[in-house]
């Protein structure tokens, strides 16, 4: 082991001193590895921010048990934001100018990256988003930005293709959050691309977060004379619409969003609703995907949990992997380094493969499924989409 080399004040408050040589590189790791996590572990956020948990402590817990990376364990130093873009800000810079970390992993709510991002660019730290859906994280030239998981953008163009070929249907109705999270997504890419396609948009309706009675736009739908409608939300607001169309007998082909192609979503639906839904559902992961790696995953996953994982589980499980390649390859934790490294890495995840375009934004693919009764798997694989596919 090289002897400890000096080090500046900033670096001491943040790294112990004991330090390890990556392999094949002269440079030292100082040991053990601290790194930031903000995440959203209560407020309304917190299905998404304990997935995320579970899944970064699976992987780094493996690989600490492997022998760390390049030689060395990693902790991450955690702060729950309570849901609140405000508090994860505030924790941000506590990471940044406080515990002063290399490295941090973001929330899993898109508009606490956003205010995170602001932070992190200024101070020319890496910011790594293992699962995050907004468009606006890689689209603004940001430098010091890696966003893992699929984006809305690619999600709405995908389900467009599905709806108008697989599907060929003629005349959809779309209900939407009526937040950037639906907005973008549905006004920008679903409803061109639909249209595009020859599908016509027959009505467009939005309720806002915590709406409880979207019977008002479900009945537009109805009466616009659409024959299946888009669905683009979160898991609450997913099963209060699946429910009510149900009651209202509006028994029509439905297709939803990344964001209700989730556990937490099936949990809140009586099994009448769902027995009688013709759901489907864009997402990255799939909790039944019959594919043998995921399967031997998901059954080490539950084993430890007691619970399915979702994507969000299964991102931050790749993203342990991913950050410790990134590290090995820089060979140090100059933000510079890892800069080059984070954008230039390849990694064969549980997940899927992972790499990263000049904007930061991963190439993935996606999966369509349909919902199955509860007597069923919930959810089965339906049509796979390469990254990057037309």
């Amino acid at each position: 082991m090289p002897r400890c080399p000096h080090l500046a004040k900033a670096a001491l408050l943040a790294l112990a001193v004991c330090f390890a040589a990556s392999a094949g590189a002269e440079a030292a790791i100082p040991c053990p590895i601290r790194l930031g996590n903000v995440r959203a572990e209560t407020g309304a956020g917190a299905a998404y921010g304990q997935a995320l948990a579970s899944g970064l402590k699976m992987g780094f817990d493996e690989i600490d048990a492997a022998g760390g990376v390049a030689g060395c364990p990693v902790v991450l130093v955690t702060y729950d934001s309570q849901s609140q873009p405000g508090n994860a800000a505030t924790l941000t810079q506590r990471l940044l100018y406080q515990d002063q970390v290399p490295l941090i992993l973001s929330s899993s709510l898109s508009l606490e990256v956003l205010a995170m991002m602001e932070l992190t660019e200024s101070a020319q730290i890496p910011l790594y988003v293992a699962s995050a859906a907004s468009a606006k994280i890689t689209n603004q030239g940001a430098k010091w930005v890696w966003r893992q998981s699929i984006i809305d953008l690619g999600g709405a163009k995908a389900l467009a293709g599905y709806i108008a070929g697989d599907r060929a249907q003629k005349k959809i109705g779309i209900v939407y959050e009526n937040t950037d999270y639906g907005k973008v997504p549905v006004n920008t890419v679903l409803i061109p691309e639909l249209k595009r396609l020859g599908v016509e948009v027959a009505d467009v309706e939005s309720f806002n977060p915590g709406d409880s009675d979207l019977t008002s736009p479900l009945l537009h739908i109805r009466d616009s004379g659409a024959t299946a409608l888009v669905f683009w939300g979160r898991d609450k607001e997913g099963a209060l619409a699946m429910r009510e169309l149900i009651q209202l007998g509006m028994n029509m082909p439905v297709f939803g969003n990344t964001g209700i192609v989730y556990p937490a979503f099936l949990d809140l639906l009586p099994e009448d609703v769902q027995s009688k839904l013709d759901f489907t559902g864009i997402g990255q992961f799939v909790w039944t995907d019959p594919d043998p790696k995921v399967k031997a995953w998901i059954e080490k996953y539950t084993k430890e949990f007691n619970r399915r994982p979702d994507a969000t589980s299964i991102d931050g499980y790749d993203a342990a992997f991913v950050v410790k390649k990134a590290i090995e390859a820089a060979g140090d934790l100059a933000p510079a380094d890892l800069q080059k490294a984070l954008s230039a890495v390849s990694y064969d995840g549980v997940g899927g493969a992972i790499s990263f375009d000049k904007n930061g934004q991963a190439r993935r693919p996606f999966v369509i499924v349909k919902m199955t009764p509860k007597s069923g798997l919930g959810y089965e694989v339906v049509k796979r989409i390469p990254p990057d596919a037309p």
